[in-house]
């Protein structure tokens, strides 16, 4: 028995040793209630233990269940990394083998345009030209429009045709625009004539009143390419350079010294042009004519390109400053009579215009030599 019970036990003993026939019923009623709380406490503790073990069996089931989902979802992983891994080595296969296709294309496209723009070789395009004027004969009716806008100067007799038609496309209506005629000539030379000479007679070229002009005929990749070095050879035109454009699209530039500098982008021609604006001193004719001998390109710029250009002014300046200089140059009298006014007043040769070797303004010529009225200035306007 419990220690508690046993001390109990003793306190009722004690108690009815003590207390005498009415503790009995006491103790009777003590050792009733500890009874029924020792078994009270064991069907608790039972009651606790089986729940308990309810529970724990329902969690070991859940816990066993979650287990199981995650072996399958570790399983399912490995498998999702094996073919992850798997896709990545074919992507990057096919990626290898775009780029391989992606090249081969490029190179396949840049020789197709290549042999449609050399198909085009002997071709040229001629825009202005009213409709069915060629009648059921255009080989030998354009065949002999080229002379007759070019002249017997330049062609002696018709150009030998390949073929002569209008460009394909739907017959305008009356007033519009008319369609480009597409002629393709036996020799390239004789083509090459045609259109060297038609850039120098552009805006002359007239077909009974009607303006016409004469193009080369480029695909239209190749007339897209070379629109973009439209404001880059404006600009390097009033550098006063010669650019061209080399099939399809490559710029090309003389400069003054004769050497040939080749773009194969017109950012890069924009650029070499940005340095070679930079690169010179403003400056004007009025103020090089006028400026003391001896003159250097280096007063002006620190570009040796735009120094070779510079130079080849400079020489001519200096050879008039020089020439002016001389004094047995004289006016050449019987061109005007002005000039026999001129000599009376005592200017007589162009050396005279200077003094102290620079050009003289007009009042310090008006001073010198007594010039009088708006007859002797007219003469140096």
């Amino acid at each position: 028995m419990p220690k508690q019970a046993k001390k109990t036990e003793t306190a009722v003993s004690t108690a009815s040793e003590v207390a005498g026939p009415d503790m009995a019923s006491i103790i009777s009623l003590l050792e009733e209630h500890r009874v029924s709380s020792e078994l009270a406490q064991r069907e608790h503790r039972a009651s606790i233990s089986a729940y308990f073990k309810a529970a724990f069996a329902v969690l070991e089931a859940k816990l066993n269940q979650t287990q199981t989902t995650v072996a399958e979802h570790g399983e399912q992983i490995d498998s999702l990394e094996t073919n992850a891994n798997l896709q990545d080595q074919r992507l990057r296969i096919l990626e290898e083998k775009c780029a391989v296709l992606a090249d081969s294309n490029a190179k396949l496209a840049a020789k197709t345009a290549d042999l449609e723009g050399r198909s085009r070789r002997n071709n040229i395009r001629i825009i202005g030209l009213p409709e069915s004027i060629e009648g059921p004969r255009p080989k030998t009716f354009f065949s002999e429009l080229l002379v007759e806008l070019l002249g017997n100067e330049t062609l002696q007799s018709p150009p030998e045709l390949d073929c002569a038609h209008r460009a394909p496309a739907a017959r305008p209506q009356p007033g519009t625009r008319p369609r480009p005629v597409i002629m393709r000539l036996h020799r390239y030379q004789v083509k090459d004539l045609i259109v060297r000479e038609a850039r120098k007679r552009r805006g002359d070229l007239r077909y009974l009143g009607t303006p016409v002009q004469i193009y080369e005929d480029f695909t239209q990749e190749v007339l897209e390419q070379r629109a973009k070095y439209r404001d880059i050879m404006s600009k390097l035109y009033n550098l006063g350079l010669r650019p061209a454009l080399l099939f399809p699209a490559r710029l090309q530039i003389t400069l003054g010294s004769g050497a040939k500098k080749r773009f194969p982008s017109p950012l890069e021609a924009s650029d070499w042009c940005l340095v070679e604006a930079n690169s010179c001193r403003s400056t004007s004719l009025q103020a090089l004519a006028c400026s003391t001998l001896p003159l250097s390109p280096s007063q002006f710029t620190s570009n040796p390109l735009s120094g070779h250009k510079l130079d080849v002014t400079l020489v001519g300046l200096l050879f008039l400053k020089r020439l002016l200089s001389v004094t047995t140059i004289y006016f050449y009298q019987p061109i005007d009579p002005r000039f026999s006014h001129l000599e009376r007043e005592g200017l007589r040769c162009i050396g005279e215009l200077y003094i102290d070797s620079l050009f003289a303004s007009f009042d310090q010529l008006r001073v010198a030599f007594n010039l009088r009225g708006s007859d002797s200035l007219d003469t140096f306007n």
